[in-house]
């Protein structure tokens, strides 16, 4: 953040601050992790409920099995590498269309 003295870098994160959880046995007979009820969730089981859903896999786009061709054509045609292949089918005056 910039301020009058100059640039003010905020280092420390912020605090989880909130209910330590109110552990209801009507919540916990429906759900044992407490998370359905903003009263019974905690931030403990939070982090373990958003642990188990990370994801494992790195998507890629369509075309990076095709980035060497892609390399090739751009070396052949004598042009800049770009980045990225056209997938749209669309006709030569697809930006002058009205709508």
């Amino acid at each position: 953040m910039n301020g009058s003295k100059g640039p003010v870098m905020i280092t420390a994160p912020t605090p989880r601050i909130g209910s330590p959880g109110f552990n209801n046995p009507a919540v916990a007979s429906y759900d044992p992790t407490g998370l359905r009820s903003s009263m019974t969730a905690t931030w403990a089981a939070l982090d373990k409920a958003l642990e188990s859903e990370k994801p494992d896999h790195l998507p890629a786009p369509d075309w990076y099995n095709d980035r060497d061709e892609i390399a090739r054509e751009c070396e052949r045609k004598g042009i800049p590498l770009v980045i990225g292949k056209r997938r749209m089918n669309a006709p030569d005056s697809y930006n002058k269309l009205k709508w």
